[in-house]
């Protein structure tokens, strides 16, 4: 306090403790806020502070000097304003024994896209006293994954061996924090998979998800009054309604919902033109609920005219 003769600069982890307890003690404030008495659980706080920290040390990702990075709370606070208006950016859920699941969600154009997951893993066996003892503690070996087109994207690793190493991306075997990065441009779905390895104890671990870098999907969508020549996706989580649209020449359109598709009167597929639908359950994120979806579903080819009012499995117009 200046005057009082305690004038005085402090650092270290002293300090950095409870400037990260009090800060995160705000956030539980927020989140009472945006969704009521509901808390969230210790992991998810942990994983929303890892998740939106900046950057810190000579190299992407975590590292032994820096960890994940500087505590950024603002950014934080407006991730989780940002899972409170869609069911895609913060959530808790359940996993258990042999189950894995797959959230589609839609990258925003020209962003990363990066999830976080991490969980409070049950108590192990301690290795015997030694120094820095490398032994692996993780009892729970959550995985996670993103892919999309072909490519998988895998989350990063650091090396106990060799602490000065930059992170590089693989399988963890060892952290019960996982955190995967897609730098580059391209836009669309991707599919964010966790699974596990081994047996859970007890059969199941609740885990937290954190997502950025993505657009909202609406519940239910209409394609109407347009005219399309290129390359173009429509999604919606339940019902897409397409009329009143012309499909040029050329054009590559995919229709894509959770429950269901509705080709009504008025729209034209002309030749050369492609048209693709689908129901897709793992789209189904109404309420923050998550679908194992366990096969992708037949597709089926069917020549104009096109069957309107029903939902449609797979129709695509050579």
């Amino acid at each position: 306090v200046p005057g009082s003769g305690w004038d005085c600069n402090a650092s270290g982890t002293s300090m950095a403790s409870p400037s990260i307890a009090g800060s995160a003690g705000l956030l539980l404030q927020h989140q009472r806020n945006l969704y009521g008495n509901v808390v969230y659980r210790a992991s998810t706080l942990k994983a929303l502070l890892i998740h939106t920290a900046d950057e810190a040390g000579p190299d992407p990702g975590p590292d032994y000097m820096f960890g994940w990075g500087l505590a950024n709370f603002e950014r934080a606070a407006a991730l989780m304003e940002s899972s409170a208006s869609d069911c895609i950016n913060i959530r808790e859920f359940r996993i258990s024994q042999g189950e894995t699941l797959e959230l589609t969600i839609l990258k925003e154009p020209t962003r990363q896209l990066r999830a976080t997951v991490c969980w409070t893993d049950p108590a192990g066996i301690p290795p015997l006293p030694a120094v820095d003892p490398d032994d692996p503690m993780l009892v729970n070996d959550i995985d996670l994954r993103i892919s999309s087109g072909g490519t998988t994207y895998l989350p990063w690793v650091l090396d106990p061996l060799n602490p000065a190493d930059a992170a590089e991306t693989g399988d963890n075997i060892v952290d019960n924090v996982e955190q995967v990065l897609v730098n580059n441009a391209d836009n669309g779905l991707y599919t964010i998979t966790i699974s596990h390895k081994g047996t859970l104890k007890d059969g199941e671990q609740i885990v937290s998800l954190v997502v950025s870098g993505n657009r909202a999907i609406s519940a239910n969508s209409s394609v109407n009054n347009q005219t399309i020549h290129s390359s173009t996706n429509f999604w919606a989580h339940d019902t897409l309604n397409v009329s009143s649209t012309n499909v040029g020449a050329g054009a590559d359109v995919e229709l894509r919902a959770g429950r269901k598709i509705l080709l009504k009167d008025g729209l034209v597929v002309h030749d050369g033109a492609q048209l693709f639908a689908k129901t897709d359950s793992s789209l189904q994120c109404n309420g923050g609920s998550y679908t194992v979806r366990n096969a992708e579903g037949s597709s089926q080819q069917n020549p104009p005219p096109f069957v309107y009012e029903r939902t449609i499995v797979g129709l695509k117009k050579e």
